[in-house]
């Protein structure tokens, strides 16, 4: 009776503490679980969608496109300096740009397709998604004339093959669209550049803020003066533009003006004077002696002026300073 009495003691005891070590266990079980979430690294967050635009019915994340893109970015560029735009888009991917000549009348094509008569014969050039020019080979009036690489470009957008020829006009080939900043970011800043081993001098600057609650504007250009990176012995580099943009946002929408004044000029420096010799195997290329085609020009401020027609084609005499004047 004694041992049958102390048995029932002892499950009862056990029944009693049953729940306790069980609620104890799952304390301690929440707690490593706890613990091992506050181990683990958090995730890393999903990096934001670059939206592009160009030669597109609808902007659409480039991650998320079959369309053969590139972009560069307003400050990505700067990082160059203030270099001319054909030197800019000759280091975006699928692009052949051949350069030399001067600030604009560069040739322009996309990988595959031949570098046809000059400009950009298969591409359009277009400035906030409006064409420069309709066409891109006209003779010595390539579209790089008229397009300024400075503060004011917030990025550059090139479509190649795909849809472009569908979104726009004479662009078999693709499309380079310069788009600009429109004063999201407040504030200016200005810049001043000199050759280290050459004549010029450029200023840059640019500003944007807002002039209401739903308004805001930017402005920016450039100014520069000098002979250049060759010896040409006149000023050859003088003028500059100014952009300014307004924006005012609605609901679900915005209106934006432009505004762009281009006043610029620059030497060209085609043709060269160069000795080759050797073989078609072996080409040696030197330089004549008294002309270093490294720094020299054929081009100087004792030739007598270029006879041409004028806008009216009315005949003119321009002095040989006038360069290639946009």
């Amino acid at each position: 009776m004694k041992t049958r009495v102390r048995l029932l003691l002892f499950v009862a005891t056990t029944a009693l503490a049953a729940p306790a070590f069980a609620e104890e266990s799952g304390e301690r079980g929440e707690s490593a679980e706890a613990e091992t979430d506050a181990e683990q690294p958090a995730a890393p967050a999903k990096p934001a969608a670059e939206i592009f635009s160009t030669g597109m019915a609808k902007g659409r994340d480039r991650l998320d496109s079959a369309t053969s893109t590139s972009a560069l970015k307003g400050d990505d560029i700067q990082r160059f300096g203030p270099r001319a735009l054909g030197d800019v888009l000759r280091t975006m991917a699928g692009l052949r740009v051949a350069t030399g000549i001067g600030e604009g009348n560069n040739n322009y094509t996309v990988r595959g397709l031949p570098l046809a008569a000059g400009g950009s014969k298969y591409m359009q050039f277009q400035e906030d998604g409006l064409p420069v020019l309709e066409f891109g080979d006209l003779f010595n009036v390539a579209t790089d004339v008229y397009l300024r690489n400075d503060f004011t470009v917030s990025a550059i957008e090139t479509i190649r093959g795909g849809s472009a020829s569908t979104f726009a006009s004479n662009s078999p080939g693709g499309i380079v669209n310069l788009i600009s900043r429109t004063g999201e970011q407040e504030g200016g800043r200005a810049q001043f550049s000199s050759g280290l081993d050459f004549d010029e001098k450029r200023l840059d600057f640019d500003y944007g803020g807002r002039l209401g609650e739903n308004t805001r504007f930017y402005i920016g250009g450039f100014y520069r003066q000098g002979e250049g990176p060759r010896d040409i012995g006149f000023t050859g580099w003088r003028g500059g533009q100014i952009k300014a943009n307004i924006t005012r946002s609605f609901e679900g929408g915005y209106v934006r003006a432009y505004f762009k004044l281009l006043d610029d000029r620059s030497p060209t420096f085609a043709p060269y004077a160069v000795s080759i010799t050797g073989t078609n195997d072996a080409p040696v290329i030197h330089s004549f002696p008294g002309f270093d085609l490294r720094s020299d020009s054929t081009l100087s401020g004792f030739l007598g002026p270029v006879i041409t027609l004028d806008r009216n084609n009315q005949p003119v005499a321009l002095p040989i300073a006038t360069g290639q004047s946009a």
